[in-house]
């Protein structure tokens, strides 16, 4: 794999990163709710690098995370989680 050894990143005026480069040329694209919580994460893969293409986030009206989910090509791994009234989690359950 290529290492540049070089890290780049664009940020907007809420100081959130909406474009990021690694140093094997990697570039991931994140887009944000009006809460500045990271909803998607679009990633299109350096030369010779493989593994995660896009990644997105849910949360509920307490800014918690309930659903997560990682794709690579076609496959999905999903995360849901439960919470109960202080915040804990009571379920996580995965698919894949």
């Amino acid at each position: 794999m290529l290492d540049r050894s070089i890290r780049t990143n664009v940020s907007d005026e809420a100081s959130d990163v909406v474009t990021y480069t690694d140093e094997n040329g990697s570039v991931f694209t994140n887009t944000f709710d009006p809460l500045g919580w990271k909803t998607n994460v679009s990633i299109v893969l350096g030369l010779g690098v493989v593994g995660t293409t896009a990644q997105s986030f849910q949360f509920d009206c307490l800014s918690r995370m309930t659903f997560a989910r990682d794709s690579a090509g076609g496959t999905n791994a999903d995360v849901t989680m439960v919470y109960d009234s202080l915040s804990r989690v009571l379920e996580e359950s995965e698919t894949y």
